[in-house]
């Protein structure tokens, strides 16, 4: 969601954003998330 994307720049931590919710990809990426996945396997990658 990109309130959950927000919340993370505000408060200055890496946020990665699981696509689906409610918000777009385009909404998403408008608030610069760390990184932004399609489902919870693409976690391990951005953790590895």
């Amino acid at each position: 969601m990109s309130i959950d994307a927000q919340a993370g720049r505000r408060a200055k931590i890496k946020t990665v954003i699981i696509t689906g919710g409610s918000s777009s990809r385009a909404e998403i990426k408008k608030e610069r998330p760390y990184r932004i996945i399609a489902n919870i396997r693409g976690l391990l990658s951005v953790l590895a």
